[in-house]
């Protein structure tokens, strides 16, 4: 066949260069964490408050 492929091989790299790159995935993840940290300050004001939500009338939101 022509378009002979050794897929094990292409599977073997991608799990060796995943294995090397793990201070990348670190980096990665802190980056995450960080823009996660500042979004929910903004949303909530503080990490520490929870955040109430509004309260209205349950049954006359049903009614009407």
């Amino acid at each position: 066949m022509i378009f002979q492929t050794d897929y094990w091989s292409i599977i073997r790299q991608f799990f060796s260069w995943v294995s090397e790159s793990a201070a990348i995935m670190m980096v990665l993840s802190g980056v995450m964490a960080i823009t996660w940290l500042g979004f929910e300050k903004k949303r909530r004001g503080s990490f520490t408050k929870r955040k109430v939500e509004e309260e209205f009338d349950v049954t006359k939101f049903l009614r009407g």
